[in-house]
């Protein structure tokens, strides 16, 4: 890859609803990021 920073992202959907502000029931969503460094490739 190349250098510089990269970021990584995951959504999904959990199992379980939580009341919203009328009373119904809303979808939770769980999310991640992950930013990692990459140093340039060097070739040899």
């Amino acid at each position: 890859p190349l250098g510089g920073w990269w970021g990584f992202a995951s959504l999904s959907l959990a199992d379980y609803k939580i009341p919203g502000p009328k009373g119904d029931d809303k979808e939770v969503e769980l999310g991640a990021v992950l930013w990692i460094f990459m140093d340039e490739y060097q070739r040899r």
